[in-house]
């Protein structure tokens, strides 16, 4: 086709305007993790952490592998009467690899007591290391964050009142407890958003000016979305995530301990790093529950009409809502 014949704004066009440009720019450019985060400042003032459209803390503790019968009773009274509706309450368990701070903490405690100390102190340190690379040799981290949204939050007293009430019963069974700040939410998400094979978490300083958000993400993480699982870098580190198709009928704190590999059978403890990620949300009951009885209402008229025929789905589906509706 001769140049007078050209469209303007087709594949045919030069310049800025150009189609082949357009789609070239969309296939070269890259897009940050960062964008989707919802952190974005930190009130040092009150320890509590100012997000896209909600406010919260956050609280590092460790996991509770064995109780008793008051355990699970005050559990259950923090859900039912102090969480209030609409909020966000998440556990993250974090089997991390990175223990190279508890190690070199232990390492210098006995520096300079004798040489035989020292010498032993540095090879039971450097073995550990060395296990930590593949073997399974990690330390256990449970990560509590809470978030109300933004146009429910009343006071910044009312949430800080629940926090002391979380941290005064994490305290009562015995367990240390550590508010995060910035620095800490920084380095504490570092593992999960940029893998590496360091040992020790790097200490991340906090820009007061900048968004939480763009500081978690190093310019040096690539991620690559596959079908079944994340790369990172050239193929370095996999992340596969997985859920529960079937949960156990009943379940107990007790056995709390399973859930973090059996520590003397090889093949029911995982080799690698591993989270779980758990979250509750306070719902309206009311609420829901009109929502569920008109949803449902809706699928069993639909099964029941003709379309079903044409939609094999609609059965199955209702089948599923009636289940629910009886629990």
């Amino acid at each position: 086709m001769s140049s007078e014949h050209q469209i303007p704004d087709t594949e045919y066009s030069f310049g800025a305007s150009s189609s082949t440009l357009r789609l070239a720019n969309e296939f070269l450019s890259s897009y940050s993790l960062s964008e989707l985060l919802p952190y974005r400042s930190f009130d040092p003032e009150t320890q509590l952490f100012i997000n896209r459209s909600s406010v919260g803390f956050v609280i590092e503790t460790l996991p509770l592998v064995g109780c008793g019968e008051d355990i699970p009773r005050q559990l259950t009274g923090l859900f039912q009467h102090a969480f209030p509706l609409g909020s966000n309450f998440q556990c993250l368990l974090l089997a991390s690899s990175r223990i190279g701070a508890a190690l070199n903490t232990w390492e210098k405690a006995r520096i300079g007591r004798s040489d035989v100390l020292e010498e032993l102190a540095k090879e039971r340190v450097g073995h550990m290391k060395q296990l930590a690379m593949g073997r399974g040799v990690r330390t256990f981290r449970l990560i509590l964050s809470y978030s109300e949204p933004s146009h429910l939050v009343q006071s910044f007293e009312d949430i800080l009142a629940l926090r002391e009430q979380i941290l005064t019963t994490l305290k009562g069974w015995g367990l240390p407890v550590k508010v995060w700040n910035a620095e800490d939410l920084l380095n504490g998400l570092d593992e999960l958003l940029n893998p590496s094979q360091i040992l020790e978490s790097p200490n991340i300083p906090w820009n007061i000016h900048d968004s939480l958000s763009h500081q978690l993400m190093s310019p040096e993480t690539r991620w690559l979305l596959e079908p079944s699982q994340m790369v990172f870098g050239e193929s370095e580190k996999v992340m596969r995530l997985y859920t529960t198709r079937v949960l156990p009928p009943v379940w107990h704190l007790n056995a709390m301990g399973i859930l973090i590999g059996d520590p003397f059978d090889e093949f029911l403890r995982m080799q690698s790093g591993f989270f779980i990620s758990y979250g509750v949300h306070i719902a309206h009951e009311k609420m829901l529950k009109t929502q569920m009885l008109a949803k449902c209402g809706n699928v069993e008229k639909q099964a029941a009409s003709p379309i079903a025929k044409y939609v094999p789905s609609l059965k199955k589906e209702a089948a599923e809502w009636s289940y629910v509706r009886e629990k």
